[in-house]
């Protein structure tokens, strides 16, 4: 698996952090650069064998990165699925390593609410954080983790020219 040399930083600093015995790590970079690598290179060469949950907003997120070898061996669940406290405790009970994407989505009012109860109930389980959104509605997402870690943000991968490229579309309806 290829990693940038800011991804292979990024790395080590996340897994600094495990080494130094927390297990609530928040991480994040601009869209695109590779958060998801970050969590591969976790569950291949610190967690391989673990039981391992990713969170997501939305199946499409899944459906992206499931085809990822890493990722045979993690279950998935949506944010929906953590109606309550006692479902978010029965499902997270079952998992050593829980990864959330789109992490800032843990402070809507039910599902997040949910989930960071169960953190709180499981610290001995390994859960890490990651968003390219790291505020949302005044909320800082690494809030709910105990230590953070910052990649690049837009403005130094447009500086340093590796923010990816990104080709639009507009659609315009037929007018007379």
């Amino acid at each position: 698996m290829y990693i940038s040399d800011y991804n292979q930083a990024l790395y080590d600093e996340v897994l600094e952090r495990v080494k130094a015995g927390y297990h609530q790590i928040f991480y994040s970079e601009a869209t695109g650069l590779g958060k998801s690598i970050i969590m591969q290179m976790l569950i291949l060469q610190q967690f391989a064998g673990k039981q391992v949950l990713y969170i997501a907003p939305k199946y499409s997120i899944w459906d992206n990165i499931s085809q990822y070898e890493a990722m045979k061996c993690a279950d998935c669940r949506m944010y929906a699925a953590f109606k309550d406290t006692e479902t978010a405790l029965d499902i997270i009970h079952n998992y050593d390593v829980i990864f959330i994407d789109e992490c800032h989505h843990m402070y809507s009012d039910i599902q997040g609410a949910s989930i960071q109860k169960a953190m709180a109930v499981y610290s001995n389980k390994y859960f890490f954080g990651f968003t390219a959104t790291p505020k949302l509605k005044g909320k800082l997402a690494s809030d709910a983790f105990e230590v953070s870690c910052i990649g690049l943000d837009v403005y130094d991968a447009v500086k340093q020219g590796i923010f990816p490229k990104i080709k639009y579309a507009i659609l315009v309806p037929d007018t007379e």
